[in-house]
């Protein structure tokens, strides 16, 4: 699905950027740097699409309206920061057009911003699968509510 794309390629493309880094790769940097670009891009429409999804799931059971106005504050701020990321990585991949000696100093913003930008959209993630799985909402009353009861036990029955 389009809405794991830029959190999977984040999660490929740091330590690529990383390996690429520590063994002065430009190969390795530029391919790292290319998917933090890429993941970029494909963020934007994956942020689009949230609000017809919203239109979809918000009057099923379950589904809470505080729950997906949280996803969709997190997600704002995760795209910030993977626009920012992009921009860095496509700055990083000219500099390293133009003075190869010095990419992989270069890519060290991009990767900087890569790494809290995976962050943002883990927890987006998290907060947005909190919409239809109650299971893993943290203190949820709902998460319990489905369980059937036990009968209780009475001692007055021998």
């Amino acid at each position: 699905m389009l809405n794991h794309f830029p959190l999977f390629a984040l999660v490929i493309g740091v330590p690529i950027v990383l390996f690429g880094a520590i063994r002065n790769s430009q190969a390795m940097v530029n391919t790292g740097l290319i998917i933090f670009f890429t993941a970029a891009v494909v963020a934007v429409p994956t942020y689009l699409t949230g609000e017809p999804a919203e239109d979809i799931v918000e009057n099923l059971p379950g589904v809470s309206e505080a729950f997906i106005e949280t996803h969709e504050d997190a997600a704002k701020i995760a795209l910030g920061f993977a626009v920012v990321t992009g921009i860095a990585a496509a700055a990083g991949l000219a500099i390293g057009f133009f003075k190869p000696a010095i990419q992989r100093y270069a890519a060290t913003p991009a990767l900087l911003l890569a790494v809290v930008t995976l962050g943002l959209m883990g927890w987006t993630a998290n907060l947005g699968g909190q919409i239809r799985h109650t299971e893993i909402r943290a203190g949820d009353a709902a998460a319990t509510q489905s369980e059937p009861k036990r009968p209780e036990k009475n001692d007055d029955d021998h």
